[in-house]
């Protein structure tokens, strides 16, 4: 059988099916996820959300019509329109070849230099009204927009986005499902895709010390604040998608990291998963604010003993 040059082969995108759930615990969990307040054995991981679903679904976020030579293209017929009072950019086409139709710019910070970013992508096939399914019912995932895993033309259309941004997108077959399409989502072979993309949130991990968690827990405080956010605040009975982080703080180690894989988690606050303390030390952290909660003394010991939590979105 005669094989394609590695050097003409073009990266395939994850589907949905093929995807391992990377927040999904394995092994020793003691190592990962939330503090529950049920134990199972060593288990402590509280209700995830499986990002591999998300990632996956990216995978299937592509794209949307325009040129970046100012020339609307064919595609742009049907394709996302911006809201009244949006400012809409020329639409052009990336060297690429995804085409941007409209732009809302925004005034956060920068997606493609964030380590994270949390993107909401509505999208559907370009020739008609059939919407990509998405396998989580949601159209919002953390991912980071150097994950192959994601499609290109998401990729690459939110290049120089910033929070608080977003685009009507273009994305030819090449940079979406190409040849095969994607049957469990819709896409048919060789489709075109429309993409709204709005970027919700961006940053890069949380900086903080060893000897100013060591202090804090001598002087017998509860979690330590590093940035308190400045969204809307988690309250009792809550949700929210956050990036944790648990620590080892007697050998000054991570164990497991969301930061910078970008493997977000649901923490649900009215929830009997979650350790009453864990719930308590999380309220009032307002959206995009980090805290690193120390486990109280009484609390039985696990390997881990902190846990580093940004809270990337909140549903109060």
């Amino acid at each position: 059988e005669r094989r394609q040059p590695e050097h003409d082969r073009r990266p395939t995108p994850v589907r949905f099916p093929a995807v391992t759930p990377r927040s999904q615990p394995s092994g020793d969990s003691r190592t990962s996820g939330v503090p529950g307040s049920t134990r199972v054995g060593h288990r402590i991981v509280g209700r995830v959300v499986v990002v591999g679903f998300l990632t996956s679904f990216l995978a299937t976020l592509v794209a949307c019509g325009t040129s970046l030579d100012g020339t609307p293209t064919a595609d742009a017929a049907g394709a996302p329109s911006s809201s009244a009072g949006e400012e809409v950019e020329p639409a052009h086409t990336s060297e690429a070849g995804v085409t941007m139709i409209s732009e809302f710019p925004g005034d956060g910070p920068r997606a493609d230099t964030a380590a994270c970013v949390q993107l909401d992508v509505r999208l559907k096939v370009a020739d008609g009204d059939t919407h990509v399914t998405t396998p989580t019912g949601d159209h919002s995932m953390v991912v980071s927009l150097n994950d192959t895993r994601v499609i290109p033309g998401i990729r690459s259309g939110a290049r120089g986005m910033r929070v608080g941004g977003r685009r009507a997108l273009g994305i030819p077959p090449a940079l979406a499902y190409g040849d095969h399409g994607w049957k469990l989502g819709g896409v048919p072979p060789g489709a075109r895709l429309h993409a709204d993309v709005t970027v919700l949130w961006a940053a890069d991990p949380p900086k903080w010390s060893w000897e100013s968690l060591h202090h804090a827990v001598s002087s017998g405080q509860h979690h330590l604040s590093l940035d308190e956010g400045s969204g809307p605040a988690l309250e009792a009975g809550g949700q929210a998608t956050a990036l944790i982080s648990s620590m080892d703080l007697k050998h000054d180690a991570v164990l497991k990291t969301g930061w910078p894989s970008c493997s977000a988690q649901a923490i649900d606050l009215g929830s009997s998963d979650v350790s009453v303390w864990f719930r308590n030390e999380l309220k009032g952290l307002r959206s995009g604010g980090t805290r690193i909660v120390l486990k109280p003394s009484d609390v039985p010991a696990e390997q881990a003993d902190a846990w580093l939590v940004t809270l990337v979105g909140v549903r109060n």
